[in-house]
């Protein structure tokens, strides 16, 4: 199996009003522990992974979802994220999760989809917030893309996070149907008027500052893939396999580790 890395930059992240730039409130760097938080009971509790689901507007018209399989945080302000993106059948290059899955407890079947088994495809964010920066790891064949990562954290913030203050459903005079309406309110549980849920990301990362922060972290990213054992990997793969070898790439090295293997001149 072979993996493809990429570099996002958060363009959006947070609250905003009409026409406004900058968010009145909600940056990642305010509310990632507040979202760690809101996983952590489901984890102990071993809720299947329809409970990690984030996607409550779209969960009834499209037979579609997002979980998350596995989460972690450094201890610095950064975090990793497994996310698992549902399928319709069982794909070439792609995961076949088992029935009992959990959060923290995934469970893969390599060579049959059983009764009650979830195919789909596996992918892994790290997310260094204070830079705005999310590294996303994922099979090369995969159709999950960072697009699960932005569907899937602004559900989080649309519908699950400590900033909803109320949802209720309008009805359509017209036509009898009706929809969510969400209210949200700030860090200080003041309601806010007029804002709205945004999250935009963009693969233009090129700041050395940027790129520093991530190499600084490939240790961390490797241990978070690695001890989750949320990748399923072939035999051939396995020991000094494919995860080794993406993440001891030289992107990865710190500068000083890198240089150290450099011949003196």
């Amino acid at each position: 199996m072979k993996l493809r890395i990429q570099l996002y930059r958060l363009d959006r992240c947070g609250f905003y009003r009409r026409g406004r730039q900058d968010a009145d409130f909600g940056s990642i760097q305010e509310w990632y522990m507040d979202f760690l938080g809101w996983l952590e009971p489901k984890r102990l509790a071993g809720v299947p992974l329809p409970h990690t689901s984030t996607l409550a507007e779209e969960r009834n018209d499209v037979p579609l979802d997002i979980y998350c399989v596995g989460v972690t945080e450094d201890g610095r302000g950064n975090f990793g994220v497994s996310l698992f993106s549902r399928s319709l059948g069982e794909e070439e290059g792609g995961t076949v999760m088992a029935p009992d899955a959990s959060l923290g407890n995934p469970t893969f079947l390599s060579n049959e989809l059983r009764p009650g088994a979830i195919p789909g495809w596996l992918s892994y964010f790290w997310v260094v917030p204070a830079e705005n920066i999310v590294v996303a790891l994922m099979p090369a064949r995969a159709v999950a893309s960072i697009d699960s990562f932005r569907e899937y954290f602004l559900g989080y913030l649309r519908s699950e996070s400590e900033y909803l203050d109320e949802m209720y459903q309008k009805v359509d005079v017209a036509t009898g149907t009706s929809k969510p309406v969400y209210r949200y309110k700030n860090r200080r549980g003041e309601y806010a008027h007029g804002v709205f849920p945004s999250l935009q990301v963009s693969q233009e990362v090129s700041n050395a500052g940027q790129i520093n922060s991530i190499k600084n972290s490939w240790r961390e990213i490797r241990s978070f893939i690695m001890r989750t054992e949320t990748l399923y990997l072939a035999e051939e793969d396995k020991g000094e396999g494919v995860v080794n070898k993406l993440l001891d790439s030289s992107l990865f090295k710190p500068k000083e580790e890198t240089q150290s293997n450099q011949s003196p001149p």
